[in-house]
């Protein structure tokens, strides 16, 4: 499995740079986010977060950092790819995904730095609902995941805007939550469960208002995936940013 997971990791760069020229839209993202979580778990509590991003037809890609404000908190970096092989309109679409999360040296974390790569299958939307199933593979945990989740589209045309919705759940198994710990290897499985809507609007020709606001919870997690030892605990976080197109 985990020589399928690295595999999977090289082609994705390749796949990529032959749907290059779909002309990608660069974006930059900046604003206040009152927590940071990973599958259910927080990492990181209130602070100002960023996300430059690259979005075409058929792949996106880009980075998000979030700097807490506490110091106690942890500086908590993302490098997000994902290609899709198949993504007709109005039909199915197939992809790939990778994931690389990096979190500063103090930070109390089980896995300062983790890679995880995936595979997801969106169906076709049924009365608006549109659903999507993924398996994710955690290549520093030896884990598993699988995810499946529900988004839908509000039309706000009195305000001209769009209310977006999502809700999802999910498991995940890990063979090593902590492997940098010495001793045997401590293995655990948790679910995780929440639910999110934002409300874009746009305030001028290339710039958008965002606000947005989730909650999370966890069932079956141990202390041992957080560094608040707090994983199982529902939270609910607000964001608030503005949108730059280029």
């Amino acid at each position: 499995m985990r020589r399928c997971s690295i595999l999977l990791l090289a082609l994705l760069p390749a796949w990529a740079l032959a749907a290059w020229d779909d002309e990608p839209v660069a974006t930059l993202q900046l604003g206040y986010a009152s927590r940071a979580d990973w599958r259910g778990i927080q990492q990181a509590g209130q602070g100002a977060f960023g996300v430059a991003r690259l979005t075409a037809p058929r792949w996106t890609g880009g980075l998000r950092w979030h700097e807490a404000w506490r110091t106690a908190d942890p500086r908590v970096v993302d490098l997000q790819a994902k290609f899709f092989l198949w993504d007709e309109p109005g039909s199915w679409a197939l992809g790939l995904s990778a994931a690389h999360r990096r979190s500063s040296a103090g930070a109390n974390l089980p896995v300062r730095h983790a890679t995880e790569v995936g595979v997801e299958c969106r169906g076709v939307a049924l009365r608006g609902f549109v659903p999507s199933v993924a398996y994710l593979r955690d290549l520093r945990r030896d884990g598993d995941g699988v995810e499946v989740r529900i988004a839908r589209e509000f039309a706000l045309t009195r305000w001209g805007a769009f209310l977006t919705w999502s809700t999802w759940a999910g498991w995940m198994d890990a063979a090593r939550v902590q492997p940098d710990a010495p001793g045997p290897a401590r293995s655990d499985a948790y679910a995780y469960y929440g639910t999110e809507l934002r409300l874009p609007y746009r305030i001028g020709e290339r710039t958008m208002l965002v606000l947005g606001a989730h909650a999370t919870t966890t069932q079956g997690a141990s202390g041992i995936w957080a560094a608040s030892g707090q994983a199982g605990k529902g939270r609910v976080g607000l964001d608030l940013s503005v949108t730059f197109d280029f």
